[in-house]
């Protein structure tokens, strides 16, 4: 099993020569999805009306993670997410997590 970046797009091959496709999977305790074509997806997904957000080796972030560079009112710079054992992040939503409780708007971000 081995992953290839081919035209900057990445693949997971198996022994057999086959590439992943349409569909999560979980490698070496990491959680992927792949497009109809093979291809890991990176950045911000939204799959099933949950959305999702990939590292660029095609991870999606488990827990307490922060994307950078945005502007959301009254904020600039870096936003706060959690994104459950799944992959999806919580949006539109108070939840308790080790023993506090946190909301998160509707795009995820983790009020303050």
């Amino acid at each position: 099993n081995r992953y290839e970046d081919i035209d900057g797009k990445r693949y997971y091959f198996h022994e057999d020569g086959s590439v992943n496709k349409a569909g999560f999977e979980k490698i070496d305790g990491k959680l992927y999805h792949f497009d109809n074509n093979g291809v890991a997806q990176t950045g911000w997904q939204k799959i099933d009306g949950k959305d999702y957000y990939f590292d660029g080796s095609g991870a999606a972030k488990i827990g307490w993670f922060s994307v950078g560079g945005g502007y959301h009112f009254p904020y600039y710079g870096h936003f706060t997410y959690y994104a459950k054992q799944d992959g999806s992040i919580y949006t539109d939503t108070k939840v308790e997590i080790d023993g506090k409780t946190y909301k998160f708007d509707s795009h995820g971000h983790k009020g303050y």
